[in-house]
């Protein structure tokens, strides 16, 4: 993960664990100083302060990786906004050079050769693989965490650039037909079966990722449909 990304995803985890009232923003300051100091992962610093839970950190995890989806649908439905959006993009590009720049001054961190960034594999992309292999092989799974992690992996494999927003996402009524709502073949791919309805899917309080305040507003899709026996399949390369 290069600064740039680093410093966002710590932005993203920051807030949320502020905004849902379990840190406060001195014990995040604080955190993050400690993690910058000894290149450990935010969370990991949260647990030994004792400030946070294990199950309250996989939570906000689970929670923050949704963005990917509520990113690339909002992006789609909020086109209107473009320019407000570009703009407030600005403003938070310019947070995060000065931020890249403390980070570079505590860490000496360098940039990667054309030859590091050839190992360098789609994390988000194996994340959602792996969360829907995990579906296939639980049955409690419920229909609303089926279709949420499956509209997630497809949002991530087909549309680039979806860590822009952030939002608080939630996903009601959802149906499927009988049977199985992920299929491992032979050949390691899986095969998505798509739900026949979403009766609503909202994204509360949308903003610019790792923003506070400046809310946009509220996109809600409602009577989501799918034909019959639709399904995607998803091929790791």
């Amino acid at each position: 993960m290069n600064k740039r990304q680093d410093i966002q995803q710590r932005s993203r985890l920051g807030t949320l664990l502020i905004h849902k009232g379990l840190i406060s923003r001195t014990q995040l300051d604080e955190a993050l100083t400690i993690q910058a100091a000894m290149g450990t992962r935010l969370g990991e610093v949260l647990l030994d302060k004792g400030w946070l839970s294990e199950k309250q950190l996989n939570r906000a995890l689970r929670k923050q990786s949704r963005y990917r989806l509520v990113a690339a649908i909002s992006a789609m439905l909020i086109g209107p906004f473009q320019p407000f959006m570009a703009s407030a993009s600005t403003v938070a590009d310019d947070n995060i050079s000065v931020a890249e720049q403390m980070v570079h001054s505590r860490n000496g961190m360098q940039g990667l050769s054309e030859q590091a960034m050839s190992a360098v594999s789609a994390q988000g992309a194996m994340e959602n693989y792996e969360r829907l292999l995990d579906i296939v092989n639980n049955d409690n799974a419920s229909d609303e965490d089926a279709a949420i992690t499956t509209l997630e992996s497809l949002a991530s494999s087909l549309i680039p650039g979806t860590n822009l927003l952030d939002a608080d996402m939630e996903v009601s009524g959802v149906e499927y037909e009988p049977g199985p709502r992920t299929t491992i073949n032979a050949d390691g791919s899986l095969d998505l079966q798509m739900p026949t309805r979403i009766r609503e899917i909202a994204f509360r309080n949308v903003r610019v990722a790792g923003s506070e305040g400046h809310h946009m507003g509220d996109v809600v899709i409602r009577d989501v449909s799918f034909g019959a026996g639709t399904s995607v399949k998803i091929q790791l390369r």
